[in-house]
């Protein structure tokens, strides 16, 4: 995990008042917000205490929230996993990375997660007890359950619920292979329900292999400092990639159910970094989205695999960057043709530099273009 150093030194343990702190036990102070078990930076003071994670998620309101012990690595996994599946059902806020967090004064360090910033007001006590039950139903359907006693309202901000360590998985392993299957069955292609793509990192065997980053030269690219994007993504292929190698941020689009269930799988697998938006890709609006969702302006690496018959070609696929696009046609046309015909369409779309880089052939030919 990364490890961040804060540029100011960081309170917990120096206050004897706070560690009183009780169960459900909530304090405001100018930097922070103070449970009884966690610290959750104001979103107006990363800045000053972690610029380097302002500058990887720029117009984000984000935060940086740790306990003030850290319990064991699968204790705390499992409620970030939990979190993001509750940020899925719209009541708990996104963790976007876990990572360590070093005092700059004592240079000890801490399990954080950089995770979603909420604003709102805090609900009354009857109003919490009613949220935790609706919370705790809700997630059942993912093997969760809720193994303490509903807490105060100090746990929730604006109707959603920032702490989940009252929960826990009633069985991990069967909400995985539940999880498998749905995503089988949602991020495919062809008459039979299984999955597209070959992702060997997370143990899904599909149909699409990694010939194409082979002849595209970036199999083994170092991403270090990159971002990512890949329109269309289907199961995550391209995000596995480009998380596995290095990339600082790695983003992708897709139709809603298929963008949720391929989040929720990375998830599953502890990828918190991936990220996924659920959207037309035939519509125009897709750069502001992206923007508003992100906060990133432009990627370094834009990547468009078999989606041209699909969606089309639209302005966003050069706004959006800022770099170099690697583009895979569907099968269908001849090469002959689409080496002819594609350059004009990249053109069309503001892209001057062009280099056919040969042929796929699974599921029929493809052709591989990289453009800038």
């Amino acid at each position: 995990m990364k490890i961040y150093k804060s540029h100011k030194p960081l309170p917990i343990g120096q206050s004897t008042q706070w560690n009183r702190a009780v169960w459900g036990a909530f304090e405001d102070l100018p930097d922070w917000h103070v449970g009884g078990n966690a610290f959750i930076l104001k979103k107006d003071k990363l800045e000053e205490y972690f610029p380097q994670i302002r500058e990887k998620y720029p117009n984000l309101p984000i935060s940086v929230k740790f306990n003030h012990k850290f319990i064991n690595k699968g204790y705390e996994v499992n409620r970030y996993i939990i979190k993001n599946i509750a940020w899925l059902n719209g009541f708990a806020p996104r963790v976007y990375e876990v990572v360590w967090v070093k005092d700059s004064e004592k240079n000890e360090k801490y399990h954080a997660q950089i995770m979603e910033y909420l604003d709102g007001d805090f609900p009354t006590t009857a109003e919490a007890y009613v949220l935790w039950d609706k919370y705790e139903l809700a997630l059942q359907k993912y093997q969760i359950g809720r193994y303490g006693p509903a807490n105060e309202a100090a746990n929730f901000v604006g109707g959603k619920l920032v702490d989940f360590d009252e929960f826990c998985f009633l069985d991990k392993e069967k909400y995985g292979e539940e999880l498998k299957e749905r995503y089988q069955k949602t991020a495919y292609w062809g008459s039979e329900a299984s999955a597209y793509q070959d992702i060997p990192s997370i143990g899904i065997k599909g149909c699409r292999t990694y010939d194409r980053y082979e002849k595209f030269g970036i199999m083994d690219m170092d991403l270090k400092g990159k971002t990512v994007l890949d329109i269309g993504c289907s199961g995550g292929q391209v995000l596995y990639w480009a998380a596995d190698h290095g990339a600082k941020r790695v983003v992708g689009l897709d139709m809603p159910e298929i963008a949720n269930v391929t989040f929720e799988m990375a998830n599953y697998h502890e990828y918190f970094n991936i990220e996924t938006i659920g959207c037309d890709l035939t519509q125009d609006n897709i750069q502001q989205l992206v923007r508003e969702k992100t906060g990133l302006d432009k990627f370094d690496i834009v990547t468009i695999f078999s989606m041209n018959q699909h969606i089309g070609f639209h302005q966003y696929m050069r706004d959006l960057c800022g770099g170099t696009l690697y583009l895979e046609t569907n099968a269908g046309q001849m090469p002959e043709v689409e080496v002819v015909e594609y350059p004009q369409k990249f053109r069309e779309l503001g892209y001057t530099n062009f280099e056919y880089k040969g042929e796929v052939k699974e599921s029929g030919t493809r052709s591989l273009f990289i453009c800038n």
